[in-house]
C-alpha cells in the first residue's frame, strides 16, 4: 500500500515539472495608436501656449510664468505673513473659473473651500499654484488644460476637455499642520 503511495506522490511530481509554455497575445498592437496620441497632445499644448501667449501680451498685468508650466499674476499681496503652505497645512479659499476668453464663468464659489495641502485630490495647477501664496492674496492664474481637467474635461460636463482656465482664488487663512 505505502509503494502504491509513493509511486502515484513520484509520478504526480513529475508530471509537475514540466516548463511552462508561454501565453502568446491574441491580437498584436502597433504604436499606431500611441504615436498618434502623443502627436495630437504635442499640438493641443502647442496651440494652448500660442492662445495664452497672446492673451498674456494682450493683458494689461504683468504675468509670471510658473516653472510648472502656468501663469499667475498677483491681483492683491496682502503680506500679512510670508508663511506659504507646506504639506498638510489647512488652507480656506474662494474661487472663480473662467474660460480664457473670459466670455463663460464656469464655476463661481464664493463659500470657503478647505484644502489640505499635498493630501486631497486637486486639479495640478491650482496645488502648484497655493505654493506661491500667503494668507489674505488674491491671485489669477491661468492654466492649460493638462494641469486642470485635461482630454476629458470635468464630470459634471461643465468643462469642455482641453480647455484653458483662468483661476481668480483667494487665500482666506492657513492653517499649519501640528
Amino acid at each position: 500500500m505505502n509503494k502504491n503511495i509513493l509511486y502515484i506522490l513520484a509520478v504526480f511530481l513529475l508530471s509537475n515539472c514540466q516548463k511552462e509554455k508561454s501565453r502568446i497575445p491574441l491580437q498584436q498592437r502597433t504604436g499606431n495608436f500611441i504615436d498618434f496620441s502623443v502627436k495630437s497632445n504635442i499640438e493641443i499644448n502647442k496651440n494652448e501656449y500660442i492662445e495664452i501667449s497672446k492673451f498674456v501680451s494682450n493683458s494689461p498685468y504683468d504675468f509670471l510664468k510658473s516653472d510648472y508650466g502656468f501663469w499667475y499674476y498677483f491681483n492683491k499681496k496682502k503680506n500679512k505673513t510670508d508663511y506659504k503652505p507646506k504639506f498638510g497645512d489647512k488652507i480656506f479659499y474662494t474661487f472663480e473659473c473662467l474660460t480664457l476668453n473670459g466670455e463663460k464663468k464656469i464655476i463661481v464659489n464664493t463659500k470657503q473651500q478647505t484644502y489640505r495641502m499635498e493630501q486631497q485630490d486637486i486639479i495640478s495647477g491650482l496645488r502648484e499654484g497655493f505654493k506661491l501664496m500667503s494668507e489674505g492674496d488674491v491671485t489669477t492664474f491661468i492654466f492649460p488644460s493638462h494641469l486642470c481637467f485635461g482630454l476629458r474635461g470635468d464630470e459634471q460636463k461643465k468643462i469642455n476637455p482641453n480647455t484653458t482656465l483662468i483661476y481668480k482664488v483667494k487665500i482666506h487663512s492657513i492653517t499649519k499642520n501640528s
